[in-house]
Order: C-alpha cells, then structure tokens, then sequence
C-alpha cells in the first residue's frame, strides 16, 4: 500500500503548504511513517559518456512515449571518462563504477525507498509503476532482469530498496570485483545463487516477469505478450564497445515491429533477429560460460544438484592444459600400438616378456621418444610394480623398452628377413589418423636409454681408456 501512495502522489495538486499538510495527514494514517520515505515519483538512476548520448536520449523518450516518464525522476550521469576507459559500454574501470554508483544512489535515497537502476540500452513500452510496486511487494530487496528465462540474472535493468541488506550486498559486489577483476554480473550470479548472498546479508531477492525482456532471453522462445521494457543486452555480431549504432538499431526495429501499422518487411526483420540469436554460436558460448558446463565459481547451492550449473569450478587453463594432455595420449597410444605390433613380427621379442610387461614395454619406449614428462613414465612405473615378476619389475621393464627400441632400428634399416611386412605396418601408422608416428626415430631413445641404465659402464670404459693411455706412456722410452 506504501508504494501505491508513493506512485498516486505524483497527481496532487496543490502548494507546498498544501502537500505538507497531505504528507502530514498519511503520515498518521499510516502509523507514523515519515515524509521523506514515500517520493512522488520514483528516481531512475543511470549514466553513460558522450558516445551513449544517442542511446540515452532514445531511452528517455521512449520513457515520455510509452507514459512511464510520469512516475519517475531521472537521476543521471554524463561521464567524461573511466580511467582511461573513456566508455560505459563495458570494461574494468564500467563494473567499478556502476556497483560503486550503485552504493552512492543507496546513500542519497531514504530508508527503505524503492528505485530503479538501469543501463542506458533500454526502452519502455508501457508505464510499469504497477509492476514494481507488485514485484517489490512483501519486502523484497532486489529484482534483477532474467538473463535467460529459466535461470541467470541481468543487472542493466534492476529495482533496489535500501536496505541493509541491499547496502552490504553492493558494498561486497565491488570489493569482490576489485579483488578478482571479474565481470560484475558474474560476481552478482555467483553470489546470488551459491546461497551467500541470503546467508551473508540475509537479501530477499527475485526475478523481474518476462515482460521486462532482454534480448539474451530469445535463447529462450518468443517475444512475450504486453511487452513492457526491452534490453538490448545482446548482439548477433561484437560491435566496438564505443559505438552504440548496433544496439540503436535493435532497439528502433523492435519498437517499430511493436506498432500495429508494422510493416511485413520489419516483421520479417525482427523474427530474423530472434531465430538468428537463438542460434547464435556467441549466445550458445555465453550461456556454456556463464550459466552451464563451463561455469567457473562456487557450488550453486540453490540450484538442483542435477542441474548443469551447480557444480562450476569449471577452468578454460586447466581444460586447455586438459586438451593438450589428451593430444599428447593420443600420440602415446598410437606410438606404443605401433611398437607393440611391430613386436609380433619378432617371436622372441612377443614371447620372451610376459605380456603385462611387452605392453608396458611398448608405452615406456612411447613416452620416451616422445619425451613424454617424467611423472608419466613414474605412473606407468607404478602400475607395472603390481605385477609379479621374476626378477626387478623396473629393470625388467627398461629391459623390454630397450629390445623394442633394438628391434624398430633394426626394421627400419632393414637388417630383418620380414622388412617388407614392417613397410606396410609403416604405411599404416603414416597416416594423420594414426599421428603419423612411424616417421619418428628410435635411436635418440635408445641412446638416453642406455646412458641411464648403464652410466657406471660407461665411466669405467672411460676410466680403462685413460689407464691404458697413461700405461702406454710409462713405456715409452721417449717419455
């Protein structure tokens, strides 16, 4: 009821005296509530910089058009430059400002009042007081705009009350955006839907209906009936964050299509919009990003656990780390089923290692000429521990790795009776599919190979070399 006042408030007629004494009179109808917390009309706070005056102006008169001018009172900001950023489309230095505009606007307005702040890419269709005094009913603190009409939160266009609650919300948006250099609405969504926001600052928030549409919500169906407020939050195509042309362009086709003396041709136009970003790969990516498989962030626990969001976590590093190290099995598994099939051409080589070990075998000389990391050849190692065996798994193991590495120089020098059988198991692993791992060369392997199993070998043939040297001087008469 305290909203509906605030809103009828604007039609009184009257001097100033007169309106005190009206004020005076509510304020013992309802029970002592103060002057200053029911406005006459409700403030609208936005701003933008010199490239978004169009967009500004085109949201402003559509306010004056559409009837919904009468209940509020502008609370604008022309800005000159963020930091450098020198816009208010997007970008570090915008989030900053608007969740720190967001706080100021909360300390020039009363206790408990109700205001709207929005981004400048917006139109009105119809006045929506109603709305907000319904959708603000029962003491909700915020309304945010529908990303997606089944689940995301927008913050270009939002109703706020102030509140405690509200005041330490936006308090944490911006030191949490400072902290992390995140987007704004990804800190807003995170919060909101992991519980903290409820459980930290005990916000009561919501969802505004469909009729306040943005145009990510296409991804979700048709244009809603009794469209009241459009946001053209998104573009089929990224536009230069200075230049509003495109998101002027939707804004105008759309409220032309809104017209009952719409022509076919715009109307064919606006559906063309909407089917094209329903199937927008940069729609399908963004929601994937921010709203599905690929979420990063906390635990939604507001959210099903079955739901596609809830888990998040979700690293584009550690899946891009995760990609290569696929790329790069796959090179280990081709490799090694080349040498391990290269060994049933030899029956001493397939029969003289059991065959957990001729199969490890084949891996470690993989990953070695391939110069796989050494925590893989250490896991590789691991595994085969658990197999019994004879002798020293580990030495049994190199033992292997070696014989296979002896036996491909050996094919492809062709030093085998059956050389030609290996040219068409060579063939075969030449092709893209396979990596084309026949093309490498064993022998630097098998080089580093030996000097690792055998270096003291290696060291006392040295140190025989210089004995044998210093002994032929001794016996020369000459020395």
């Amino acid at each position: 009821m305290h909203a509906r006042l605030s809103f009828r408030l604007q039609a009184w007629r009257g001097g100033p005296g007169q309106l005190k004494k009206g004020f005076q009179s509510l304020e013992g109808h309802l029970g002592g509530l103060s002057i200053s917390s029911v406005a006459a009309t409700m403030k609208v706070f936005f701003f933008y910089d010199r490239h978004f005056v169009p967009l500004r102006d085109h949201m402003v008169a559509s306010m004056e058009d559409s009837g919904a001018a009468k209940a509020f009172q502008l609370q604008e900001d022309l800005l000159d430059d963020l930091k450098g950023n020198n816009r208010a489309g997007g970008g570090m230095p915008t989030y900053l400002y608007k969740s720190a505009k967001i706080q100021k606007a909360l300390d020039e307005v009363a206790e408990d009042e109700v205001f709207l702040f929005t981004d400048v890419d917006v139109q009105y269709f119809q006045p929506i007081a109603h709305i907000v005094e319904d959708c603000m009913a029962g003491g909700v603190d915020m309304i945010f705009q529908k990303e997606f009409e089944d689940l995301g939160v927008n913050i270009g266009f939002m109703a706020i009350r102030n509140t405690p609650a509200s005041r330490g919300f936006w308090e944490y948006v911006h030191s949490e955006i400072s902290r992390t250099q995140a987007l704004d609405q990804r800190v807003v969504n995170n919060s909101l839907y992991s519980g903290h926001a409820a459980e930290e600052f005990g916000l009561r928030w919501d969802r505004w209906p469909s009729e306040i549409w943005a145009s990510s919500m296409a991804f979700s169906g048709p244009l809603p009936e009794g469209l009241l407020v459009h946001h053209a939050n998104f573009l089929l195509e990224k536009a230069p964050s200075a230049d509003p042309g495109p998101k002027l362009e939707q804004l105008k086709l759309l409220q032309e299509a809104q017209t009952p003396t719409a022509s076919p041709a715009t109307l064919a136009a606006w559906s063309t919009f909407l089917a094209a970003a329903r199937e927008a790969p940069a729609m399908h990516d963004y929601r994937s990003r921010h709203f599905g498989e690929r979420r990063p962030g906390p635990v939604w626990a507001t959210l099903p656990e079955c739901h596609v969001a809830y888990r998040g976590g979700y690293s584009e590093k550690a899946a891009k780390k995760a990609a290569k190290e696929a790329q790069a099995a796959g090179y280990w598994i081709s490799l090694a089923t080349f040498i391990l099939e290269l060994a049933m051409l030899e029956p001493e080589v397939q029969h003289g290692f059991p065959h957990a070990f001729l199969a490890a075998g084949a891996l470690a000389a993989s990953l070695r000429v391939l110069d796989a990391p050494e925590r893989t050849r250490q896991e590789l190692l691991d595994d085969v521990m658990i197999w019994p065996a004879e002798e020293s798994s580990e030495e049994l193991l190199v033992r292997c790795e070696e014989e296979l590495l002896q036996l491909w120089i050996r094919c492809k020098d062709g030093l085998v009776e059956y050389h030609h059988v290996f040219r068409l198991l060579e063939a075969k692993f030449r092709y893209q599919s396979k990596f084309e791992v026949s093309h490498l060369s064993p022998a630097g392997a098998l080089k580093v190979l030996r000097e690792e199993r055998e270096p003291e070998d290696f060291r006392d043939l040295a140190l025989l070399r210089f004995g044998i040297a210093g002994s032929l001087r001794q016996c020369d008469p000459v020395a």
